[in-house]
């Protein structure tokens, strides 16, 4: 688990995951490189957040791109902190964030803001490139955002987006996530 997290010996050890974490995440790499997927499903306070911020920085260190997909932004604050308590600093500080009308501060009270229009821009530039926005290094979204679309903008904001030429389409968000995942090229973490 170790080299696969790309720590340094002895870096990781207790210091940033418990016993039961660490056979956790040997788990799901092992799924991970053998073509599954793992559940964990331990009881509340056991580190499900450590295990999921540690297949992030499993993806980033193998050359993926780490989505985290989670069931509101309310809980994104959390897992930046995690990310942060696992040692992967250079992940937490680089998030691009897909979710309308996010406004939050994590746990160093940073304040994270963005609009349907941003987030909007944004999504189309990944979908046309396939990749993060520079300086971004992982992905959090949201369960809603995968939901029917068409009614996610006010007249105004269609107005707007038509004057941009960018009229609002159906599942622009699922062909977000299409040309991100090609291949063999991210890690979805899902979370509650």
């Amino acid at each position: 688990v170790r080299t696969k997290l790309n720590y340094k010996k002895g870096e990781y050890d207790v210091k940033y995951f418990a016993r039961e974490q660490i056979d956790a995440l040997a788990l799901a790499i092992f799924q991970a490189e053998n073509g599954g997927a793992m559940i964990v499903g331990d009881q509340t306070g056991i580190g499900k957040g450590r295990v999921a911020a540690g297949m992030l920085r499993y993806a980033y260190y193998k050359g993926q791109v780490p989505i985290f997909v989670s069931k509101n932004p309310s809980l994104f604050s959390a897992m930046i902190e995690d990310l942060y308590d696992i040692g992967t600093p250079e992940l937490a500080d680089a998030v691009e964030f897909t979710a309308n009308s996010l406004n939050f501060k994590d746990h160093l009270g940073r304040k994270h803001h963005t609009t349907a229009l941003k987030q909007r821009a944004i999504v189309n530039k990944i979908t046309q490139t396939g990749k993060l926005p520079k300086g971004k290094k992982v992905l959090f979204t949201t369960y809603k955002q995968f939901l029917d679309t068409r009614g996610s903008y006010t007249a105004k904001q269609k107005a707007q987006l038509k004057r941009q030429k960018q009229a609002p389409e159906n599942h622009y968000r699922e062909d977000m996530m299409d040309a991100l995942t090609r291949g063999d090229n991210a890690t979805i973490v899902l979370d509650e």
